[in-house]
């Protein structure tokens, strides 16, 4: 190697790593956002009208026009959208752009020998990436770190993967298949966040028990929940025998998984959603009406931004309630989960 073609070591170590900067619109004032989310709102209903049959025909019915959207509670006039639709319309006949300007595909498997397929454009996934990097910098992520996601290569990898490399930290692409491989690859590797569901975190506490290992031995500071909400008493559990603070990390497999929402260390007050590009509303699951913030029922989102797949409306089957914003003028999103959620998921 002659020296034109040799690595300076040494200035390339002192070279600082730059931390990316906070978009505007995270810090926006509240009064910023409702103008970015009505605005992107009629564009996202005049994309679905214009691209999507299935969208045009449906709002025809109801002898509406996105047009017709001066305010964003006119959306509660819209149809919803569901997984019923989406196994319906498999594979692409809800795509609002040509096969040629789709970068990537995810099929959101639920089981069924038709999962449905989300798609996304090269503007798509830059927006996946500055959300996941965006959620990921909030669980207090630095520039330089590694993070280490257990379990499988899936969509959500995929998007924990571009999320990483716009915030310049490293994801572990580490697959084991066992608990003892799993915790023999965090003493080697020692990631500052650790990526998992509550069921993969209970299957792995034994066996660091076992072993006498501990995370935050290992330099471990955080873990990651998602996508699956996880109740208040689990979490207790998991922390108490884990040592290190659990964070939830929320995405919806059919819309983005991860990106939507992040829960704050500073607050642990629920998950604050990224209303930028995802707008929220919660609604009787029986009737389908909007309910006022602060009340439970059922989650629905609406793309503002999606060019692939715009989802209208999608309900998302969750349980929750939108309270006020805390550390972002975007609101907090408390989600239910077992007995507290079986008696509003009955009534649908």
């Amino acid at each position: 190697m002659n020296a034109n073609t040799r690595l300076d070591v040494i200035a390339f170590e002192q070279r600082p790593l730059k931390q990316p900067h906070r978009d505007t619109l995270e810090t926006c004032s509240l009064e910023q956002l409702r103008d970015v989310q009505l605005r992107r709102l009629r564009w996202s209903l005049k994309h679905a009208w214009r691209n999507v049959p299935w969208y045009r025909q449906q709002f025809e019915a109801m002898g509406l026009h996105p047009e017709q959207l001066e305010h964003l509670t006119d959306l509660a006039r819209f149809p919803f959208i569901g997984n019923a639709e989406l196994h319906h319309h498999y594979p692409f006949s809800l795509f609002a752009v040509p096969a040629r300007q789709v970068v990537r595909l995810h099929a959101c498997q639920d089981g069924s020998a038709r999962s449905p397929v989300i798609g996304y454009t090269r503007n798509d996934q830059e927006v996946w990436a500055a959300l996941v990097a965006r959620s990921l910098r909030v669980a207090g992520a630095h520039a330089g770190e590694r993070l280490y996601a257990l379990g499988s290569h899936d969509g959500a990898s995929a998007g924990l993967q571009l999320g990483a490399e716009r915030l310049h930290c490293a994801l572990l692409p580490l697959a084991a298949r066992g608990a003892q491989e799993q915790v023999r690859l965090l003493c080697d590797f020692q990631p500052q966040l650790l990526v998992a569901s509550p069921a993969q975190l209970l299957a792995l506490a034994p066996e660091l028990e076992r072993q006498g290992v501990s995370l935050p031995g290992l330099s471990l500071r955080s873990v990651l929940l998602g996508p699956q909400p996880c109740s208040h008493s689990l979490r207790q559990e998991l922390e108490q025998r884990l040592g290190v603070q659990t964070l939830a990390l929320y995405g919806v497999p059919a819309l983005m998984d991860p990106g939507i929402g992040m829960q704050c260390p500073q607050t642990r007050d629920g998950v604050t959603l990224w209303e930028d590009h995802f707008y929220p509303e919660v609604i009787d699951p029986h009737s389908g009406t909007p309910l006022p913030d602060g009340q439970f029922g059922e989650v629905v989102l609406t793309t503002l931004s999606r060019e692939a797949v715009p989802m209208i409306r999608y309900r998302t089957g969750e349980i929750g309630r939108l309270l006020p914003g805390t550390t972002h003028s975007m609101r907090r999103l408390e989600r239910l989960t077992g007995r507290d959620a079986a008696p509003l998921r009955q009534s649908a």
